[in-house]
């Protein structure tokens, strides 16, 4: 049996999207009915990939998940909370000396010789990886070791690129997933998870991407067949254009009285 194939781009913007977590930006809802339906129950299975994906690196390294330290003196236990944003080794341990010398916390200015000895060696790379999940494009192929990341991951990307620049990927691989769904006509979710299944802090900052569909169908794509109402024009009640040959013979009459009788019925 002979299978056709139907491709088309998606152009997604976060600025046009409902954004589901605030100014996290990182969950996103694109009201696009219709993409792929199915009412003759001719779709095969639908293929789906990244085709290109920006985003601007406007997340920080210290933020919403990292950004309080607990710790306990004098058997007392207690925490400081870490200023978010982006530092080095310098900065970060200026940082905190400033948030130790608190008194609030215990500490004074006269107090000297307390150090901390981290278990590993101070790693301040940030976020390595974006994944990109969505529930409406999951496919039945990819999966992750991760158990805070679900398994409806569609595309994995490296950050390569530091803060304040722009992170950009094209798929080169051509790399597709097979979808869970025949159809697509609920509009399109999309989430944006760092390594460890934690939302991205994006600070307001949009982002886009465009998703490719290639739908296997087992009859040949009609144009009658692609969903362009919400396109269509509302059609327009013809109007009969008179003769104007006959208007004439009506208003000025034949000079033939059985012509004219029948004319004017």
């Amino acid at each position: 049996m002979d299978i056709y194939e139907d491709s088309r781009l998606i152009s997604l913007n976060s600025k046009d999207a409902r954004k589901l977590n605030g100014d996290y930006n990182s969950s996103c809802f694109f009201d696009i009915p219709n993409i792929v339906i199915d009412p003759e129950e001719d779709v095969e299975y639908i293929l789906a990939q990244v085709e290109d994906f920006e985003l601007p690196i406007s997340y920080y390294l210290i933020n919403d998940t990292n950004d309080t330290l607990h710790y306990r003196y004098n058997s007392i236990d207690t925490s400081i909370t870490i200023t978010q944003g982006n530092y080095n080794a310098t900065t970060l341990i200026t940082e905190l000396q400033q948030k130790f010398s608190d008194t609030i916390l215990g500490f004074n200015a006269t107090i000297t010789g307390v150090s901390f000895i981290a278990p590993v060696p101070l790693n301040l790379l940030g976020i390595m990886k974006v994944n990109i999940c969505s529930n409406a494009l999951a496919t039945i192929n990819n999966r992750t070791s991760s158990p805070n990341l679900s398994n409806n991951l569609i595309q994995t990307i490296a950050v390569n690129t530091t803060s304040w620049r722009q992170l950009t990927y094209i798929n080169k691989t051509s790399h597709a997933g097979r979808l869970k769904s025949k159809t697509l006509d609920n509009g399109i979710d999309i989430q944006l998870f760092d390594d460890d299944g934690n939302f991205l802090e994006l600070n307001s900052i949009d982002w886009s991407l465009t998703i490719q569909l290639k739908v296997f169908r087992k009859y040949r794509t009609r144009i009658d067949k692609i969903n362009m109402e919400q396109f269509a024009q509302p059609k327009q009640e013809e109007k009969k254009q008179p003769n104007v040959l006959e208007k004439k013979q009506k208003d000025e009459g034949t000079g033939d009285e059985d012509l004219d009788l029948l004319l004017s019925k």
